[in-house]
């Protein structure tokens, strides 16, 4: 089976990884038709989580000391200084992700060496998840406070969004592109909570100031676009884009279920015409998919 975890802003490169008969991982990019294998040191798990219009990738291999970020590009692997995990690239090449300690950093190309991200006195866990084109990354404090990095070096919480008319316990930062920020929000803390409230997508514009509640998902954005256009699963389970006002059902491969797990739609070009994912085909096995939109 075959599984997508991101692509470019043009839709001609996908990342992801494949599981191999003879057992593992194997981490493979798509790009115009053709698949590659990048062969990432380790012996343990392996993911490519992201890659820029250039056809730079990052990503992250585990070997006996834990979790170790890599660059990939024209066949060549290049190991980032630090250990963790190397989670995003922007068009300019800045890579944004962990040291694997708790602490949120960024390498300014793949041979730079990491700088740790800022954040408020007594934090003990943050994490980067996602960075833009001009440099803003967003990410958590704790895994409960939504949080952003400018590219002029100030740092600040993420308003938390309203559910019912009250302010979210938790909330988290997982995607920005353009200004646009998506993520998650929660009644219930994840500390000493007894019992599980429901997640809810959220979404900010950091242009404006508006955050506001994500209706039509059933869970969190799997990724947004230029435009604020989000891609997730709907309350029916089915893959979809939400285009502003305008909501479209990505077809499933072969059969449907209403959890969601059959299709999962996991990058979006800028225009909206190309979206990579996953989908059970009618034997039950995932696969990598596309769906190109006229």
């Amino acid at each position: 089976m075959a599984l997508v975890s991101g692509g470019d802003p043009t839709g001609s490169w996908i990342v992801g990884r494949t599981y191999p008969k003879s057992g593992g991982y194997q981490a493979v990019l798509w790009h115009e038709g053709t698949v590659a294998k990048v062969m990432l040191p380790g012996d343990l798990e392996e993911s490519l989580q992201d890659v820029n219009a250039s056809g730079t990738v990052v990503g992250w291999s585990y070997d006996a000391s834990g979790p170790v970020p890599y660059a990939y590009r024209d066949g060549t692997v290049t190991r980032l200084a630090s250990s963790g995990s190397a989670l995003a690239i922007n068009e300019a090449g800045r890579i944004a992700g962990d040291d694997g300690k708790g602490h949120p950093v960024v390498w300014a190309s793949a041979g730079a060496k990491p700088v740790r991200l800022g954040v408020p006195a007594g934090t003990t866990d943050a994490q980067a998840r996602d960075i833009d084109l001009d440099g803003t990354i967003v990410g958590s404090l704790g895994l409960e406070i939504p949080y952003v990095w400018m590219p002029d070096g100030t740092h600040r919480e993420l308003p938390m969004p309203e559910i019912d008319g009250k302010p979210a316990a938790i909330a988290q930062a997982f995607d920005i592109r353009n200004g646009w920020v998506t993520g998650m929000a929660s009644t219930t803390s994840l500390k000493g909570s007894r019992g599980t409230a429901p997640v809810i997508a959220v979404r900010w514009n950091l242009r404006t100031g508006v955050t506001e509640v994500t209706d039509g998902l059933q869970y969190p954005a799997d990724a947004v676009n230029a435009y604020g256009w989000q891609i997730g699963t709907d309350r029916k389970g089915y893959a979809v884009v939400l285009a502003g006002d305008d909501v479209v059902r990505l077809p499933d491969l072969a059969s449907h279920r209403a959890d969601g797990t059959a299709t999962i739609a996991s990058s979006i070009s800028d225009d909206g015409r190309v979206i990579a994912g996953q989908s059970d085909d009618a034997g039950g096995t995932i696969q990598a998919v596309m769906w190109r939109c006229r």
